[in-house]
């Protein structure tokens, strides 16, 4: 295992990612499931912890890459969350005929 000093910015922008990845993807499987509510929690909560753990590590010198790398994997991830949340509206409104009742 590498020491902090071996950790690059683009390792922890990766597992930010991975991270708010993987918790969008339970959110998901769970939303299916018929829990809108707990399923758009699971990953906001995810991405704003990931998001304070990351800003605290902008503070001292020795980690500020780590919390750089992990703020832009949230930045990534929340973007991406933006984009499936649209998708997912156009497609069951817009495109679906659905109507909101």
């Amino acid at each position: 295992m590498p020491r902090i000093e071996g950790v690059t910015l683009w390792d922890a922008f990766w597992s930010s990612v991975a991270l708010n990845f993987g918790a969008s993807c339970v959110g998901l499987i769970v939303v299916v499931t018929g829990h809108l509510d707990a399923g758009f929690l699971i990953p906001l909560v995810c991405m704003a912890l990931c998001g304070a753990v990351s800003l605290a590590a902008t503070l001292p010198g020795r980690t500020r890459r780590i919390g750089g790398g992990g703020l832009l994997g949230v930045f990534v991830s929340v973007l991406g969350f933006v984009v499936v949340v649209v998708a997912v509206f156009v497609g069951y409104f817009v495109i679906g005929g659905n109507e909101v009742s």
